[in-house]
């Protein structure tokens, strides 16, 4: 059983890393948007309004440096929350860019001024900020992120002369749940 485990998070890793090498083999007129929410936050009374990242939530956040650290990202977007500044931190000093503040209050502008920010941009959100913005940029949102247990996905908007393509995949460590879907048995 554990071997189908490791197959399964082989197999997750190769399409993340494989579908960012098709897209940065595809033509140089194409912009690839990674859209994510922040990491595990914690919880609790006592955390104030602008929690930090748990251990969980850390270790996420460098999983996402690992993932994405090879794609060729040249901006990076936050808004300015600890949790979602932290996130995307073990990236951007990987990369030595800076992290730019955007107003989740005001998406509609933000998604225009992307189309100019560059050919591979990382932006960090919330549950219910990322996948209006994902719609906002012409692709799919998905179903709705699950507030109080998701932070796993990862859009990949891919906008060219033909419009936008959308990939919706997961990152970091298997929870338990997926982890039993993933490698239950036929009947």
């Amino acid at each position: 059983m554990l071997s189908r485990l490791k197959l399964f998070i082989f197999c997750t890793l190769f399409v993340l890393v494989g579908a960012s090498n098709w897209v940065l083999a595809d033509s140089s007129e194409s912009q690839v948007i990674y859209l994510i929410r922040h990491a595990e936050k914690e919880k609790g009374p006592g955390v104030g309004r602008d929690p930090h990242l748990t251990e969980a939530g850390q270790q996420r956040a460098r999983q996402l440096a690992y993932i994405l650290g090879g794609v060729g990202i040249d901006a990076i977007y936050s808004t300015d929350y600890n949790r979602t500044r932290e996130t995307v931190e073990p990236l951007s000093k990987e990369l030595g860019l800076e992290v730019e503040i955007y107003n989740p209050r005001d998406l509609k502008e933000f998604a225009n001024s992307l189309q100019q920010a560059g050919n591979r941009i990382l932006v960090v959100g919330h549950s219910n900020t990322t996948p209006k913005l994902a719609e906002l940029l012409g692709g799919e949102k998905g179903r709705p992120i699950r507030e109080a247990s998701e932070f796993d996905r990862l859009y990949i908007l891919v906008r060219d002369n033909e419009g936008v393509t959308t990939l919706i995949q997961r990152y970091g460590p298997m929870k338990s749940s997926q982890t039993e879907n993933a490698v239950s048995e036929s009947p």
